[in-house]
């Protein structure tokens, strides 16, 4: 919100979740970006709110053991590695 109001730049995004453990219904949440920095939107969209955008990505940087945690499947890539 203070980056919305000091310099006109925010992001939000819509999230679902199960209702509750044992249902299969869905609610949608929006919320917000806190760190307007992370997120990249298309370079082409023309549009001052980004609303033409093709794609976007919200990056944040983790441990490798954080990842290893949350992707047990995953293979780490020396090429993303920030060490």
């Amino acid at each position: 919100m203070d980056a919305s109001v000091s310099c006109g730049i925010g992001y939000w995004r819509i999230t679902s979740d199960y209702e509750s453990g044992d249902s299969f219904d869905q609610c949608l949440y929006v919320k917000r970006i806190a760190n307007v920095l992370s997120v990249r939107l298309d370079p082409e969209r023309t549009e001052p709110d980004g609303s033409d955008a093709k794609w976007g990505f919200i990056e944040f940087v983790m441990s490798e053991d954080e990842f290893k945690e949350e992707y047990p499947k995953a293979s780490i890539s020396n090429q993303v590695r920030l060490d």
